[in-house]
């Protein structure tokens, strides 16, 4: 699950979820947690503009605080907390253009993974 996190749940340049995301966030959490089986692995994304400010000196720093955002919710929500993984991207995974505006809006992400139980067999 993709969740784009410009306007929605987090202000530009911060981790903080906002308010108004709280209530979505309710109802995937309730959905990750009812699986009940599968490791879940949140993964931050942010586009290619650099940020460096006294919080963030990178868009690793960024992308990693706002999956552990999105991680922290579900856990305080009752996931169990061996289930999840949090990775930070940064800039590193686009999923469209940095070049227009409308594609670094669709890069700047949080993924909700959930990871399979036995990999391929080889």
């Amino acid at each position: 699950m993709q969740l784009l996190t410009d306007k929605v749940f987090f202000d530009s340049g911060s981790a903080v979820i906002k308010p108004g995301a709280k209530t979505l966030l309710d109802k995937i959490g309730s959905v990750v947690d009812a699986e009940a089986t599968h490791p879940v692995e949140v993964d931050g994304h942010t586009d290619s503009q650099p940020i460096h400010t006294s919080r963030y000196a990178s868009n690793f720093t960024l992308s990693s605080d706002r999956a552990s955002a999105v991680a922290n919710d579900f856990v305080s929500r009752g996931l169990l907390q061996r289930r999840v993984t949090v990775v930070g991207n940064a800039a590193n995974d686009p999923v469209d253009t940095n070049s227009t505006d409308a594609g670094r809006a669709k890069n700047r992400r949080v993924d909700i993974v959930l990871t399979r139980l036995h990999p391929y067999p080889s």
